[in-house]
């Protein structure tokens, strides 16, 4: 009857960046500053710069943040960072007590820090954040007023005031913080607190982008990828994407590689395609990982290779990504580089459906309109036809509009009383396909759910 379709898809504890630092004495107090500062700290020593608390090396911080507060016990500083040091060790009970200390002694930046904390774990005191946010947003510390906006923007430890979200935002993205800028980028793109307005959203995305931060980056080429907030600019998708990607930022390689796909017929951007594919891949992304596999089957951009396109569409699947467990499913469908298997191709195609691919409704219809692994059953076929359809499933859209509809009438009548259902059909449901209803298949098809997909 057919052949099945495949398918190829398309600040929480910002403690510190790393960086090497400058030689600096090693006193104890130098040491814990070297070892556990924090960028973040406006307080920190000139020509410290600061370390990620995720690279902080425990085993060096602890004893020199230790070592500094015996030297120095009403030093503030240290203590902060000392929590740092145990945070990063592991020790949360620890890090908890040593920003205590430090908040209770003033230190702006180890209220916001205990504050963090409080808000995570399995029994967040959200409200003693909040005011510990609310006091070190007074000393003017960026990274409190941005929680502050997040507490009030998500009703955390307070009721929810988008306006006054809004409020600390803005302060915050007035002294450059990036993730409050990006903060109130959104704001404007949803509207809450202010006027919605795409252009000052998509002005600070940019600005916010023009950070560093590859996240953003990522999400800014999405924006003129998808034509969201601004018209659809190809070229500018690619860019950002590129920049995200060239930081080492995975979801942007897998991103860069499926804009550069969509262009393969300009230069050698399939070739381009390929390799960031396959650099994501490498990363440990499902979904380039069955982009991969879709060439090696298709013999676009690399040589057909079956078994290798069998291998990458099994790594994808591993990982959950839905359209290679659909194409695993269009495998053992097919018996294409493994024995006919028509109960692996349900399961697999069930597997699928279970994580929203209209594709696998489509191919298991088949299966039901057929009786491979399945009881024949045109009803059930139907249904699964139908849910493809309005999901914006082209193959299926194509398949009903065949000259010659090759389907059980029990599938056909049953589309038919679907049809009448959704108010699109209004002849008897026959099973004849005339034109009364292959037009109200065209109004049943959903476009506007339509995903990219590869069908044969």
């Amino acid at each position: 009857m057919r052949r099945p379709s495949l398918s190829t898809s398309s600040l929480a504890l910002l403690l510190a960046l790393g960086t090497s630092l400058p030689a600096i004495a090693a006193d104890d107090g130098a040491d814990c500053d070297r070892y556990a500062a924090s960028d973040l700290d406006p307080k920190k020593p000139a020509g410290i710069v600061g370390v990620e608390t995720e690279v902080i090396d425990a085993k060096k911080a602890v004893p020199a943040c230790e070592a500094a507060i015996k030297s120095a016990s009403a030093e503030m500083r240290y203590h902060f960072q000392l929590g740092r040091a145990y945070f990063a060790a592991r020790r949360v009970g620890d890090a908890v007590s040593a920003f205590t200390r430090a908040s209770d002694g003033g230190y702006a930046i180890a209220s916001n820090q205990l504050g963090e904390l409080l808000s995570a774990g399995m029994s967040p005191d959200l409200s003693r954040a909040m005011k510990l946010y609310d006091a070190a947003a007074k000393t003017g510390l960026p990274v409190a007023s941005y929680n502050l906006g997040v507490a009030y923007r998500d009703g955390l430890g307070t009721a929810a005031d988008p306006v006054k979200a809004v409020e600390n935002f803005q302060i915050a993205a007035n002294a450059k913080y990036p993730p409050a800028i990006y903060a109130l980028a959104l704001a404007y793109r949803d509207g809450a607190g202010v006027q919605q307005d795409n252009n000052t959203a998509v002005s600070l995305l940019r600005t916010a982008a023009g950070f560093g931060d590859p996240k953003i980056m990522d999400e800014l080429g999405d924006i003129y990828d998808q034509g969201n907030l601004v018209e659809e600019n190809d070229d500018e998708a690619i860019r950002w994407y590129q920049a995200a990607a060239e930081k080492g930022y995975v979801p942007a390689m897998g991103h860069l590689a499926f804009a550069l796909g969509d262009k393969k017929d300009v230069g050698d951007n399939l070739k381009k395609s390929i390799e960031w594919h396959q650099k994501a891949a490498d990363a440990g992304d499902a979904s380039s990982m069955n982009a991969i596999g879709y060439a090696y089957d298709e013999g676009q951009g690399l040589e057909k290779n079956v078994d290798e396109a069998l291998k990458w569409y099994r790594k994808a699947a591993e990982l959950g990504d839905s359209e290679a467990l659909n194409n695993m499913g269009a495998m053992y469908d097919l018996g294409t580089g493994v024995p006919l298997d028509y109960a692996k191709a349900v399961d697999y195609y069930q597997q699928a459906i279970a994580k929203g691919l209209a594709l696998a409704h489509f191919n298991l219809a088949f299966l039901y309109a057929e009786g491979h692994g399945v009881p024949l059953d045109g009803v059930k076929a139907a249904e699964l036809m139908m849910t493809a359809l309005r999901a914006g499933e082209q193959a299926a859209k194509d398949e009903l509009a065949k000259p010659t509809i090759d389907w059980p009438k029990e599938f056909r009548v049953d589309m038919q009383r679907r049809l009448k259902e959704g108010g699109e059909f209004a002849g008897t449901a026959d099973g004849t396909f005339g034109l009364d209803t292959m037009t109200a298949i065209d109004q049943a098809f959903n476009s506007d759910n339509a995903t990219e997909s590869e069908a044969e």
